[in-house]
């Protein structure tokens, strides 16, 4: 009986780790076809947003790369070090060309100094 509940511990553990760690951004630019129409989880800081009529996205970069994140909600202030998950999707039709993006679901905030600058200038 012990067994079986150190056992069911150790699964469910694991399973909440696995949730909590993202996923590097070269890892996912190496293998898109592995991740593509998978959710993941990356982290980093917003190196650069744009905001158009069709679509709203910002680049973010971790210690291994950049990734496109493409986004419903509001788009991040540039420096902010947020996580982010979504959906990977390898041939994003934008234009003339196929972009690998990331479909963001979920955003968190992890840090945002641009926000303080802001507040003190209203």
């Amino acid at each position: 009986m012990h067994f079986i509940k150190n056992l069911i511990f150790l699964i469910l553990f694991s399973v909440l780790i696995s949730l909590g760690c993202a996923t590097s951004i070269k890892r996912i630019k190496n293998d898109p076809a592995r991740f593509d129409g998978k959710k993941v989880h990356i982290k980093g800081q917003v190196i650069s947003s744009l905001e158009l009529a069709e679509i709203n996205c910002f680049t973010l970069r971790d210690n291994t790369g950049n990734l496109l994140v493409v986004t419903d909600n509001m788009l991040p202030l540039k420096n902010d070090k947020i996580r982010v998950s979504g959906v990977v999707n390898q041939q994003y039709p934008y234009k003339d060309q196929n972009l690998l993006i990331i479909k963001e679901k979920k955003m968190k905030l992890r840090k945002a100094p641009a926000f303080k600058k802001i507040k003190e200038k209203l």
